[in-house]
């Protein structure tokens, strides 16, 4: 279920870029159940220009944290941090520092292409620290640099229904992560201008925290700057949705 929780919170909408340029944006997330709203936590997400070992490099990071109201029922508490190569976003390095309902998982990958291996460091709440080496067949992705790369995919040589499948490096297993295009869209929000989106919706199929195959959906501004927008997932006790705040 831990697993299933990150790529909710991380894959889907939680990808930050504006091909390699400054970008701060930040997110209300609020939990639904019925007709009960209640408004749950924060995210804030940058991009920078950075260097990695004298590599030009774009860093992504991403933070999430449930409001101290809440925190004694579930208390959230993520960071990850991904250096990326600026056109393709293939990962360089990849961390993952998560506090979840008590849960804590710490990740680092680094990424070898020259020997085409990925060094492995994970530890988790009630289990050791593990060392691992894992070989590459071609390009894998942490979950923030496979949320910028669906960002900025080409739309225009996708047709509605198509699906994107991104190999992603998530807890120390390698997910084939299926994502659809479900084609443009007018996104209508309170307080906000509408928008012509892109929608995508990713598959989880087999997880029992979701309530269907298709559940978490997201819309991103169809436009140069590929803002995701609105992500709204379907959980088998209510859904979660993470609203698009402001550029800091």
């Amino acid at each position: 279920m831990k697993k299933h929780l990150s790529i909710l919170f991380l894959l889907v909408f939680l990808g930050v870029s504006l091909k390699g340029q400054t970008e701060k944006l930040s997110y209300n997330v609020y939990y639904n159940w019925g007709f009960i709203w209640i408004d749950a936590g924060r995210l804030a997400l940058t991009t920078n220009p950075d260097t990695l070992n004298s590599i030009p490099v774009v860093r992504l990071d991403g933070t999430g944290k449930s409001l101290n109201r809440w925190s004694w029922l579930f208390k959230l508490d993520d960071h990850y941090t991904s250096w990326c190569y600026p056109d393709s976003y293939n990962p360089l390095l990849a961390t993952k520092n998560t506090l979840e309902g008590g849960y804590r998982i710490n990740n680092l990958y680094q990424f070898n292409y020259a020997d085409s291996v990925a060094y492995i460091r994970t530890e988790e709440t009630r289990k050791p620290l593990t060392l691992d080496t894992l070989a590459l067949h071609g390009i894998l992705f942490d979950a923030q640099s496979a949320a910028s790369k669906l960002r900025f995919v080409d739309v225009n040589t996708l047709n509605e229904g198509d699906t994107i499948t991104l190999p992603i490096l998530m807890d120390g297993l390698i997910h084939q992560q299926a994502i659809v295009f479900r084609g443009v869209d007018t996104l209508v929000m309170e307080k906000m201008p509408d928008y012509r989106a892109l929608r995508f919706s990713a598959i989880v199929t087999g997880s029992k925290l979701f309530s269907s195959d298709d559940a978490i959906e997201v819309w991103i501004s169809n436009d140069e700057k590929r803002i995701p927008l609105y992500i709204k997932a379907d959980i088998a006790v209510g859904a979660v949705k993470i609203f698009y705040d402001k550029a800091l």
